[in-house]
C-alpha cells in the first residue's frame, strides 16, 4: 500500500518532464504564400471570391426552391376539404393521422369520440368544427356491418330504455 503512494507521484513527475514530439516541425506549418508572386496571390483571392459568390448563389437558389415548395404545400393544404383540414389540425395535434385510419364509427359514434376528447382529454374543438370533423370522419371511415349495428343499438339504448319505462308507466 505504501509503495502505491510513492509510485503515482513518481510516474506523474516523469510524464510531466518528458518532452512530446510532434510529427511536423514548425517549418512544415509555414505556407507557400511568401513564395507566391503577387499575381498568383491575386488569382487565388479572385478564385476564392468567385467560389464564395457561387456558394451564395447556390444557397439562395436552394432557399428559393424551399420557399416555392412551402408555398405549394400551403396551396395544396388550402384545397383540402374543411373537414379534412380540421381533422389534421385538431386531431393531428395529439394523434398520428395514420393511426386514425383504422378506426371506424357511425356519425353519432364520431360525435361521441370527439365529445370524449373534449371532456376527458381537454381537446379544444368548437362545436361547429366538431360537426365538420365528425361528418368528414363518418364519410371517410364509416362503421360497417355488425360494428355499425352494435354501435347504433348501443347509442340508441338510452332512448329505448326511456321509451320502455314510459310505455310501462302508462
Amino acid at each position: 500500500m505504501r509503495h502505491g503512494r510513492l509510485v503515482m507521484p513518481l510516474l506523474l513527475t516523469l510524464l510531466a518532464h518528458t518532452s512530446a514530439r510532434a510529427e511536423m516541425d514548425g517549418a512544415e506549418y509555414a505556407t507557400d504564400s511568401a513564395l507566391a508572386s503577387p499575381a498568383e496571390r491575386q488569382r487565388t483571392r479572385t478564385r476564392i471570391e468567385a467560389e464564395r459568390r457561387a456558394e451564395a448563389a447556390r444557397a439562395a437558389a436552394l432557399e428559393a426552391e424551399a420557399a416555392a415548395e412551402r408555398a405549394r404545400q400551403v396551396e395544396a393544404y388550402a384545397r383540402l376539404p374543411v373537414g379534412e383540414r380540421l381533422t389534421a389540425e385538431r386531431c393531428g395535434a395529439c394523434h398520428a393521422l395514420d393511426s386514425l385510419a383504422a378506426i371506424r364509427h357511425t356519425l353519432p359514434g364520431w360525435h361521441l369520440v370527439i365529445a370524449r376528447m373534449r371532456i376527458w382529454n381537454g381537446a379544444v374543438i368548437p362545436f361547429d368544427e366538431a360537426r365538420a370533423i365528425a361528418t368528414h370522419l363518418a364519410a371517410r371511415q364509416p362503421a360497417r356491418g355488425l360494428q355499425r349495428a352494435v354501435e347504433l343499438l348501443a347509442l340508441s339504448a338510452p332512448a329505448w330504455l326511456a321509451a320502455g319505462t314510459w310505455w310501462w308507466r302508462r
